[in-house]
């Protein structure tokens, strides 16, 4: 007898469960927007937490480690870490962000076309994104920027020509299983044109996992582009960006070791909380799935 009454009790119990919030239940989601809060806090307002100049040199101060004045140290030149970490902070999120939305929409563009009407056209872009995706990303950057020249347009020029093949290959194989389901063929049906069946009933149907991968790539674009600063390809000197500063401080390894450390905690700080986001966002989607 004891056993039928408590039924109803666990039933009460997981209906509960379920009216809480997905935000509230998700520790990747949450501990993610909580990192990147505080890192675009930085980067909007990089002057409120370093007071000095990032640019202003003093060499009687310099190689000085971490100290009230100077809470992260000064590099070679004398110039503050925190302020040069900080307003760093802006460009290496600019490069991450721009880096990711140009691929995103071209990709998603590409992605949608190849997948919804199918043949030649999705014969010839697919060949395309085969033998881009035939070279290691980080490679094809480097040799477009290296032909191209350094600085900040050409990185962003070479992210975008070879970022957007990811992009592509993941909407195109949503809008295949998407594009034959009964309401879709409903819309035609109905007399539909096809930028109105792309647009309002297949595009909200297959971005939520691009959105998710794009959470993802923008720590990917951000690597990329403290590679190419890091080997003087990227931001050029005196503009503060974390690999720039990485490679500074490389040489200073045994007497300086913050010069290098520092700016590579801040940019796995960042990553992380980017790939805790993605996963949030994932666990999301497949909460919704359900």
């Amino acid at each position: 007898m004891g056993r039928p009454e408590s039924e109803p009790q666990k039933q009460t119990t997981l209906t509960v469960r379920s009216t809480i919030p997905f935000w509230k239940r998700s520790l990747a989601l949450n501990i993610g927007v909580i990192i990147l809060s505080l890192v675009f806090l930085v980067g909007f307002f990089p002057g409120v937490l370093a007071r000095c100049n990032p640019n202003s040199h003093n060499p009687d101060l310099a190689l000085q480690g971490p100290s009230r004045d100077h809470p992260l140290g000064t590099d070679n030149y004398g110039r503050d870490m925190l302020s040069r970490i900080a307003w760093g902070t802006r460009v290496d999120l600019q490069i991450g962000i721009i880096g990711m939305m140009v691929p995103f929409i071209t990709g998603s563009t590409i992605g949608v076309l190849a997948g919804y009407y199918g043949g030649w056209i999705d014969q010839v872009l697919m060949r395309v994104v085969d033998v881009v995706v035939a070279f290691p990303f980080i490679v094809l950057v480097i040799a477009i920027v290296a032909v191209l020249g350094p600085g900040i347009f050409n990185l962003y020029l070479a992210i975008s020509l070879v970022g957007w093949v990811a992009f592509a290959r993941l909407i195109r194989g949503e809008v295949l299983v998407v594009k034959n389901l009964d309401y879709i063929n409903a819309a035609r049906a109905l007399g539909y044109s096809d930028a109105r069946i792309i647009m309002r009933h297949v595009l909200p149907n297959v971005l939520g996992s691009s959105v998710v991968f794009a959470a993802t790539d923008v720590v990917s674009c951000m690597l990329a582009g403290a590679s190419m600063s890091f080997l003087g390809l990227g931001v050029q000197p005196p503009i503060p960006e974390w690999g720039a500063l990485i490679s500074d401080g490389r040489v200073f390894m045994t007497s300086a070791w913050w010069m290098a450390a520092l700016p590579g905690v801040a940019l796995a700080i960042t990553g992380t909380g980017f790939s805790l986001l993605g996963d949030g966002l994932a666990d999301l989607l497949r909460t919704k799935g359900r």
